[in-house]
């Protein structure tokens, strides 16, 4: 992606673009963009086009419901061209797992809770209103088969077709999710901005859906929660305080099964499995390997 290009569209030629490197931003270009005379803002790049017509979505219709960015200016797709996005710099650092704490914990699940708040009529993506669901079990089955597809050829045919019997034995679990509502679907700790003990931002809304609050839980499940007992007590507290907590738990081995697929498809896709994304691969196919041997 031609930086320049969006230097110009942006008026921001005499900008420092500083790149956030880390373990987290595995698809987007994500850019502090930093001017003398102006506040620090952020570029983000995407170049699927969906996450950017969901992010710009989100981004406009939480704002001042929620702790997110606040969208500046957006550059939409184009032919080759990715759609790019600048949006207002939240003071804050990644949530790490030595800043837990209680107070932190529980400002994380109340806010959880609002965005859960945000009840929607319909399942899918928003910004695809001709693909939207009213069940919950035709809205998942849509990305599950997604997902299974681009991983088949690389995982063993008896995974994929145990991770398909699994989901044909338990589609009864859909009758009962709590939705549809606003689902960010990554929310955990690489895109939670904390400072000074509080939850200062939610940051990378591309895959949110219109989907059930149990989603939202898998995130954290899967690789999320800190260790100590205690921060997770704290945080379901903080959720309480604003809705009722959803019976996710017999739900949770089929979200967990989807998100391990997800990864691993996406990272075979894009063929960086081996590569700069090994990291995160490895640990979604080792769940998987255990998840299959296990039942």
């Amino acid at each position: 992606m031609d930086l320049e290009r969006y230097k110009e569209y942006f008026s921001l030629s005499d900008a420092d673009f500083e790149k956030f490197d880390h373990n987290n931003a595995i698809i987007a270009d994500v850019f502090k963009v930093v001017e003398p005379s102006n506040a620090p803002r952020v570029l983000k790049l995407c170049p699927r086009e969906g996450d950017f017509f969901r992010e710009r979505f989100f981004l406009s219709n939480l704002a001042g419901k929620l702790p997110v960015p606040a969208l500046l200016g957006s550059f939409e797709p184009f032919a080759n061209e990715a759609g790019a996005i600048l949006m207002s710099y939240i003071e804050g650092r990644l949530l790490s797992d030595h800043e837990w704490c209680d107070e932190l914990a529980f400002d994380i699940g109340a806010k959880l809770g609002l965005v859960h708040s945000n009840r929607m009529q319909y399942f899918g993506d928003p910004t695809k209103k001709e693909t939207l669901f009213q069940s919950a079990a035709d809205y998942f089955h849509e990305k599950f088969a997604e997902e299974l597809e681009e991983c088949a050829g690389h995982l063993p045919e008896e995974t994929i077709n145990f991770c398909r019997d699994y989901y044909d034995r338990n589609l009864a679990l859909f009758d009962s999710v709590d939705g549809p509502c606003v689902v960010h679907r990554d929310f955990r700790p690489g895109n939670l901005l904390v400072q000074k003990g509080h939850l200062a931002g939610i940051i990378d809304w591309a895959a949110a859906r219109m989907g059930f609050a149990e989603q939202d839980f898998c995130s954290l499940e899967h690789n999320g929660f800190p260790d100590e007992p205690k921060f997770k007590k704290r945080f379901f507290a903080g959720y309480t305080s604003v809705r009722e907590v959803p019976d996710f738990e017999k739900i949770m081995p089929l979200l967990r099964l989807g998100r391990s697929l997800g990864v691993i498809g996406y990272t075979v896709k894009s063929r960086t499995w081996n590569g700069k994304n090994r990291e995160i691969y490895r640990y979604n196919r080792d769940f998987l390997d255990r998840f299959c041997g296990d039942q």
